[in-house]
């Protein structure tokens, strides 16, 4: 049952990931944060901001056409199910 928990869980995270990419959820603040805690200027400060960030939004690794959080949707999914069928197995046959 924790299995299943644990699936669940990485399920909706990378719904919620997929969704941010596809553009149907806004990204949240931390996506273009940098940790700027060891600035001791502000010549420092405005380089950091003028690097470009990264969004949340940008795929950068693809494997078949598929960003990484779809093929997580897969593989959750899949051992949700199979785990759910096995569970309900193992309690038919106690």
């Amino acid at each position: 049952l924790l299995l299943i928990l644990i699936f669940i869980f990485s399920f909706s995270i990378s719904i919620y990931h997929f969704g941010i990419e596809q553009g149907f959820f806004e990204e949240s603040a931390i996506c273009g944060l940098k940790n700027g805690a060891n600035v001791t200027s502000k010549e420092e400060l405005l380089k950091l901001l003028n690097e470009k960030t990264i969004s949340c939004k940008d795929v950068t690794f693809m494997i078949f056409g598929l960003s990484l959080s779809s093929i997580n949707i897969v593989i959750s999914l899949i051992f949700i199910i199979t785990l759910a069928k096995t569970y309900t197995n193992y309690e038919k046959n106690k």
